[in-house]
């Protein structure tokens, strides 16, 4: 999964594996989300498991990012990862995840819109969340503005 080639392979698995195979890479990734976040190569593994995965499975694997929201949500290569869950649309009740997110980054929101990576999820929750989830933002594009403007 963090190979430069091997990635790939563990990509094509979710779409062509059998369900013994999907299930073996599921039962790896499960424990190191937030490790191949972080990886150059594994993000993309994350990312298409999002694509690909039950819906249950998608909740336990956000729940191993959650707990590591500041240290994730910029990263530059789990900030992918973090796009792709915001671009979730899940069947049923959605699980509540900004709630998270705004706790975990309140009083963070200026400097995380201000980076490279940060900008990009900031973006993406304009694109994507409920109007209730962006409130905490609003504070935070008045600063940009006015720390863009001067």
């Amino acid at each position: 999964m963090v190979n430069r080639f091997g990635n790939f392979l563990v990509q094509r698995c979710f779409e062509y594996g059998t369900k013994d195979q999907i299930d073996g890479v599921i039962k790896a990734i499960l424990g190191n989300v937030v490790t191949l976040s972080k990886d150059m190569f594994g993000c993309h593994v994350i990312q298409k498991a999002f694509d690909c995965v039950d819906e249950e499975i998608k909740v336990a694997m956000i729940k191993e990012l959650i707990v590591r929201i500041p240290e994730t949500i910029s990263h530059r290569f789990a900030c992918h990862v973090w796009q792709k869950i915001l671009e979730i649309r899940w069947r049923g009740c959605a699980p509540v995840i900004m709630k998270y997110v705004n706790d975990a980054l309140r009083g963070l929101w200026t400097e995380i819109a201000l980076g490279e990576t940060g900008s990009l999820v900031v973006q993406n929750i304009f694109e994507n969340c409920l109007d209730e989830d962006k409130v905490p933002f609003w504070s935070c594009v008045d600063k940009f503005i006015v720390a863009t403007l001067y």
